[in-house]
């Protein structure tokens, strides 16, 4: 598979980690959607109209942790890795 057809979703309340590792990842050709957290990662993944492929998730988030945004989201995209 090409990395250009591989969406990464990315969550993380620290905007410079977010912003940095949305830029390498992109830079690799992936394509990337980013969340300020783990409640604005399930808002931006239900927009999304494609499948989501690999999630990249901060543990410890105000809200909604990664554990518990990582076992909702695959409810929705079931071959997902995490």
């Amino acid at each position: 598979m090409e990395t250009g057809k591989i969406t990464i979703l990315v969550a993380d309340d620290d905007p410079t980690l977010l912003n940095l590792l949305a830029l390498i990842l992109h830079t690799a050709g992936f394509e990337v959607l980013t969340a300020r957290d783990g409640l604005d990662a399930l808002a931006v993944a239900r927009t999304h109209p494609g499948r989501i492929e690999l999630l990249l998730s901060d543990v410890m988030m105000p809200g909604l942790d990664g554990p518990q945004l990582a076992r909702q989201l695959k409810l929705a995209h079931p071959t997902m890795r995490v």
